[in-house]
């Protein structure tokens, strides 16, 4: 018995640890993720990166209005105008003239076509650590 509480408590110190140090990984990537934002000047990224590192995020719903345009505020009544308005958008006739198919190239690729795109991402790199 003594023996499986050792273990046990062995056990317990390691997936603490590990826990500290995922949430430490977790948070470094967002910091880059933040410091990139920075970089490129997206303000929005940014502040959405801090409140989420900083734990006030609140999913606030958005207010769903009838077909007369009043708010609906009972939870049942939004699920029942979401069914309605889903119902109505999605049982509508199928478009009369069919849409055009572009031709896609499904062939495997040639390495001239690989080496391309190796150096259309290494140059989109390049442009976006410069921002």
């Amino acid at each position: 018995m003594v023996e499986l509480q050792c273990q046990y408590a062995e056990k317990n110190r390691e997936v603490k640890r590990r826990v500290r140090r995922d949430k430490r990984t977790y948070i470094e990537g967002k910091a880059e993720e933040a410091e990139l934002a920075a970089r490129k000047g997206d303000s929005r990224m940014l502040y959405k990166i801090a409140k989420e590192l900083s734990g006030n995020t609140r999913c606030h719903p958005k207010p769903v209005k009838n077909a007369n345009g009043e708010t609906i505020t009972d939870k049942d009544g939004q699920l029942a105008r979401w069914a309605e308005h889903f119902a109505c958008i999605l049982n509508t006739e199928a478009p009369r003239n069919p849409p055009i198919e572009l031709p896609i190239n499904t062939d495997e690729p040639n390495l001239s076509e690989i080496r391309i795109a190796i150096k259309e991402l290494k140059t989109i790199r390049q442009q976006v650590l410069t921002m």
